[in-house]
């Protein structure tokens, strides 16, 4: 795994994210079947970095990109070759395709000049 991130302490509570991509995300999905696994898998990462108190969640949510029949997996991004980063991102935010209403809209983070996670979702 990672990207482990702490994306905030807010009354107490900490979330801690794990992202997985491309061919490792399909392999963790193929061979790790249950969220369990997936769980066990981050948690032994994590005690190997930062030693055997890593506290246990208290929750956690896993998702499957990959089996997501709105996704498949995917993942938008700028490629290296990309003279105008910023353009890029703004025009891959302008509707695309057909006439009267019939248009393909696209949001995200590859939308916006400001990078994150859910930026203009």
């Amino acid at each position: 795994f990672f990207n482990d991130m702490n994306i905030g302490n807010t009354n107490d509570h900490f979330i801690l994210t794990a992202w997985i991509g491309g061919e490792d995300a399909k392999r963790s999905e193929e061979n790790q079947p249950s969220d369990r696994d997936v769980l066990d898998t981050i948690m032994t990462n994590l005690r190997s970095m930062f030693g055997s108190k890593v506290p246990h969640p208290s929750n956690y949510i896993v998702t499957r990109w990959g089996q997501d029949p709105f996704s498949l997996g995917s993942y938008s991004y700028v490629p290296v070759t990309t003279t105008n980063i910023n353009q890029a991102r703004i025009d891959l935010g302008w509707p695309t395709g057909g006439q009267n209403n019939n248009k393909l809209y696209f949001s995200g983070e590859a939308t916006d000049t400001f990078y994150g996670a859910v930026n203009r979702a």
